[in-house]
């Protein structure tokens, strides 16, 4: 994704950011633990990617974004977790990326209401995440049939401990809520 004006050194930065082993080996013990799945190193990668897609959205979204994957959520707990490392990368981006966790799991789909939608924070960081996503991969968010590789991400996990979404949910919503409102300008 092209960097936004004043942000091309954070973009920079993080597109070419070396996660620590350390980190790497806790986020594959965690899986392991948790989802009893061991990941190749190819699969991390496929993680080690989809978080600094996120990262770069949190940087350029002027609004909240979501993590939209069950294993970037992990790899950028870990990440937080080993806070030298953590704070170094912060340093270099030029600003704390704050987590912000999601209280419940919240499913949005087709028998979401509209008016849900509209009002609630989290929702919005999804769908805003998906049109960056689709931005980012130069899909149209209200066309495309291609899954935005952030949203793919969680394809490596047994269903029943991904996050899966439906695109064309996203593009039935989105023209109603008006799609630019979600993509960012460059």
């Amino acid at each position: 994704m092209k960097a936004i004006a004043g942000k091309e050194s954070a973009v920079s930065f993080i597109e070419n950011y070396e996660f620590d082993e350390a980190v790497l080996a806790w986020f594959d013990w965690h899986v392991e633990t948790h989802f009893g799945q061991r990941l190749s190193e190819k699969e991390i990668q496929v993680v080690v990617e989809g978080l600094k897609d996120y990262l770069i959205f949190t940087i350029i979204s002027p609004h909240k974004v979501a993590a939209a994957s069950k294993l970037v959520d992990e790899l950028f707990h870990a990440f937080i977790l080993h806070t030298h490392q953590y704070a170094s990368f912060c340093e270099g981006v030029g600003q704390f990326i704050h987590h912000y966790p999601v209280r419940k799991r919240e499913v949005l789909g087709h028998q979401t209401p509209l008016e849900n939608i509209e009002y609630n924070e989290h929702y919005q960081a999804i769908i805003r995440t998906y049109c960056l996503a689709c931005q980012a991969s130069d899909l149209d968010p209200l066309t495309t049939t291609q899954v935005p590789y952030l949203f793919q991400v969680d394809s490596l996990l047994p269903k029943e401990h991904a996050v899966l979404f439906d695109i064309q949910f996203f593009q039935s919503v989105l023209p109603k809520l008006g799609a630019h409102h979600f993509m960012i300008n460059e």
